[in-house]
């Protein structure tokens, strides 16, 4: 497996305070992005990339989703 984030972007992210959370919902959605422009928007064929079912993938992105509006409300 490549390396997707490195140690010092961690570091920075632990430094500005970021959460456990934020982190976690930051590389999900760079990762449901990068699968939904290969499949093209497809929701299915995005979810088979990721070897998740379709419900699966909908319930995290609605989930990183309100995390992230909730987040920016608190701003």
């Amino acid at each position: 497996m490549n390396i997707i984030l490195t140690e010092t972007d961690l570091d920075i992210a632990l430094m500005n305070g970021d959460s456990y959370h934020e982190i976690m919902d930051h590389v999900t959605c760079v990762l449901f992005e990068k699968a939904l422009v290969r499949a093209r928007g497809n929701k299915t064929h995005a979810a088979d990339l990721l070897k998740i079912n379709r419900g699966t993938l909908n319930t995290i992105l609605k989930r990183t989703k309100a995390r992230k509006d909730a987040r920016n409300a608190k701003r």
